[in-house]
């Protein structure tokens, strides 16, 4: 076992953002069904990672106020305000990356959001995940299951969030923890329940030993659980099952996830006490460092510069309480409030921006309650107030936050926070004159931020490509949009698909219809985890969840973050930058459990792996192959790319010359389920040099891997039993008619793995 390599992964899990880090090894996991456990997923698995976040204190305790009144989810709104899901999917992905290097194989799983709502092959029971990271998390030391049957922290109680990495290397298991009994059966859960989980339908009790220890809590029906999670209104049905679930969704609705109340009535008997302050619920106990208000300040003031803030005040209760704002309404000990903004210029940098906000709040709240303070972010408290008060902008008349110098396309977040801390003001510098920026320079900024692969064209380069794509079928193809209403009812993607046809022109676009006076095309490349791709849909698990999760998902926002910071690069220095996930917008989406393409269109959708393929192309990053997808020498299939537009005049980089990476197998031809893919090619020349690939129906692509209508491609790996073809002419009439027939619970959570990538052969030098 390596003793370095297993500080190492520990010490860039902290590094990233983990509360607390763990190991086990795959032995402790040898009661668990094959298909849920690390060598079901990875068959040489040796070790699993367990990486955890815990939730504000504070976002918890005063929860119990708001569930009572139904008035505002606070825990929901601080999950998602500091972005717990996808802080730990960053960890987990770069992790993951750190041990692939090293010469592993590493299968980061995903979060939340990725399971199975129907038992599938050996795994008889309902919401089955991919690997149940709450025993995962007992199995790595890291703490005990309670009766609630939830993960319990000897530190954090049941309030944590974890994830894990499934992994090769040998490391060395942290000891099972063996310390005082951290559920000391009080039944609160179980008397607060609003459902009665723990009481009605309860089929045994569960026995479940890890590590030698033996773990027993109620074996709940699922479906009670998820009326409450899914936060659905009252009166529940005394029988649950997906009939009853359907039947309430579709003439009650529900208002979106919620609190688990099983989860804030809970907290270890050591850490425990009262405050009337706080509501009914326990509080949890901590220990104050003293700090001066001004080292404080200084902490705060770093983190915010390192990414890229462009404005931050700090400012104490007492200036909000003289425009007669009752703050302790909103946190009862709040002392200090910190307001931080950041800029945005187009869609794309708006939701770089929006989660690089989320992960500062985290930062941000978590060294404030790591001293012992409580923390509370994203409450009903509007930011525009907030902002304005602490004197970095002025409200218009749409009521946005105007900053004379970086105007009113701004997003603001706030801390709330007990720690009494220095007033501060602070505003990133831009420079008003043009400084001198190489190639070289930019792209070891990059490279030092963590970009694999930087490469830069010409807009002329670009635009020329753009203009004979235009003439294919790829620029002639008239797309259909569907978007699913929603009857009068927030369902939140489940039930009946109820879809309407929307009007969308398709145009394809040059440089100069994202930049004016564009001149350059920075294209930036991440390698996602390779395991990811090579275990999708061909282990025992069969879990196609890691590969949604990471090289859909994950590695995406990691580029978007890379774009972003180099957006901030170029602002500093006097020019312009736009991000483009797709330069040309030739690229068709996927479905995703995220839930932002259909049913969702309007929201931020998910790219299928053709975006920025011919900037990449043109930047000289690897060649196409006859999938459509970009190969490099590098990382074969098994990378994603972004775009940043600006009107800084750099040196493009040359073609890629080197050897042919395609193998011309016609895999991807063969394994496509609806044969949208064409023996006929495309072809277009960059610069002297041509290349090709494969014409493709894009409307059979879509039926596929945008609506997830065919098994194939990913759906069947879910439990889904919808799989209808696509006739030979589709018709939005028809494509209507099929999502009329899709399945209405799993439907909501669809992963897609396109076979025209999973079979492709081609993976980079790493191997």
């Amino acid at each position: 076992m390596n003793k370095k390599l297993t500080e190492k992964v520990k010490e860039i899990a902290k590094e990233k953002g983990a509360d607390f880090v763990g190991i086990a090894s795959v032995d402790r996991f040898k009661n668990a069904p094959l298909m849920l456990s690390p060598k079901g997923l990875l068959p040489n698995a040796k070790s699993v990672i367990v990486v955890g976040l815990y939730f504000l204190d504070a976002s918890v305790e005063l929860e119990e106020k708001e569930w009572r009144n139904h008035q505002y989810d606070i825990y929901g709104a601080n999950q998602s305000g500091t972005g717990m899901n996808q802080r730990l999917e960053s960890i987990a992905f770069w992790v993951a990356r750190f041990l692939e290097n090293k010469g592993y194989q590493a299968l980061p799983i995903a979060t939340s959001n990725i399971w199975r709502f129907k038992p599938y092959k050996d795994i008889n029971h309902p919401f089955a995940p991919d690997l149940v990271h709450r025993y995962a998390g007992v199995a790595a030391g890291l703490g005990e299951i309670g009766w609630n049957g939830l993960f319990i922290h000897p530190v954090y109680g049941a309030r944590t969030r974890l994830t894990s990495i499934v992994t090769s290397a040998e490391l060395i298991p942290d000891p099972m923890y063996n310390g005082k009994p951290l559920c000391d059966r009080c039944m609160e859960c179980v008397k607060n329940c609003p459902t009665d989980a723990y009481r009605k339908e309860v089929k045994k009790i569960n026995e479940i030993e890890i590590g030698g220890k033996v773990f027993k809590f109620p074996d709940i029906n699922k479906w009670r659980c998820i009326w409450e999670s899914f936060n659905m209104i009252p009166p529940f049905a005394e029988k649950g099952d997906e009939e009853t679930f359907l039947k309430l969704i579709h003439t009650i609705g529900n208002r979106g996830p919620d609190t688990g109340i099983c989860m804030y009535v809970c907290m270890v008997p050591e850490r425990r006490f009262k405050d009337e302050r706080f509501g009914r619920t326990w509080r949890r106990r901590r220990e104050i460092v003293n700090i001066k208000p001004e080292k404080l300040a200084e902490k705060i003031k770093k983190i915010c510069i390192d990414k890229n803030v462009d404005l931050l005040a700090i400012e104490s209760v007492e200036k909000f309480n003289e425009y007669g704002f009752e703050m302790k309404n909103y946190l009862p000990d709040i002392k200090s409030i910190i307001v931080f903004g950041m800029s945005y210029n187009n869609k794309e940098m708006e939701m770089a921006v929006e989660e690089r906000m989320r992960f500062l709040s985290s930062d941000i709240s978590h060294l404030c309650q790591n001293l012992g303070y409580s923390s509370l972010v994203k409450t009903i408290f509007p930011e525009n107030v907030l902002a304005v008060v602490c004197g970095l902008g002025k409200l218009n008349e749409k009521g946005k936050v105007i900053n004379e110098k970086i105007g009113e396309n701004i997003h603001f977040r706030y801390v709330f926070t007990s720690a009494k801390i220095k007033t501060i003001r602070y505003e990133r510098k831009i420079s008003i004159s043009k400084k001198r920026i190489s190639s070289e320079s930019l792209k070891k900024y990059l490279k030092q931020k963590g970009a694999d692969l930087v490469g830069i064209t010409s807009t002329e380069r670009f635009d020329n490509v753009i203009i004979q794509i235009e003439k294919t079928s790829i620029g002639k193809t008239k797309r259909i949009e569907i978007e699913d209403i929603e009857d009068g009812l927030k369902r939140r993607g489940y039930g009946k698909t109820i879809p309407v046809v929307i009007e969308r022109e398709f145009k394809i676009k040059k440089s100069f219809d994202y930049l004016k006076n564009a001149r350059s095309v920075i294209t930036i490349g991440l390698h996602y985890p390779d395991a990811c791709l090579d275990t999708a849909g061909k282990t025992l698990s069969e879990t196609i969840g890691p590969y949604s999760a990471y090289a859909q998902h994950r590695v995406t926002f990691e580029l978007l973050a890379l774009a972003l910071d180099l957006v901030k690069y170029l602002e500093k220095n006097g020019y312009k930058g736009k991000i483009v996930i797709d330069p040309g917008e030739t690229s068709g989406e996927i479905a995703h459990p995220w839930g932002f393409t259909f049913p969702y269109g309007k929201w931020f959708k998910f790219y299928d792996a053709t975006i920025s393929r011919f900037s990449a192309l043109c930047s000289g990053l690897g060649e196409i192959g006859l999938n459509g997808i970009i190969l490099t020498p590098e990382f074969g299939n098994r990378q994603r790319f972004i775009s940043v537009i600006t009107d800084l005049k750099l040196q493009e980089d040359n073609i890629y010359l080197g050897k042919k990476l395609c193998k011309e197998c016609y895999s991807c031809l063969k394994s496509c389920p609806v044969k949208a893919l064409k023996e006929e090619k495309i072809e277009i020349k960059v610069g002297d040099k041509k290349f090709s690939f494969f014409d493709i129906d894009i409307l059979k692509c879509d039926w596929a891997k945008k609506y997830g209508l065919v098994g194939n491609e990913g759906p069947k790996y879910m439990g889904v039993s919808t799989n209808i073809m696509p006739p030979e002419k589709i018709t939005p009439e028809k494509l209507c008619s099929a999502l009329k027939q899709y399945d209405p619970i799993q439907r909501r959570l669809i992963c897609i793995c396109e076979p025209c990538i999973v079979n492709c052969p081609v993976k980079g030098k790493i191997k």
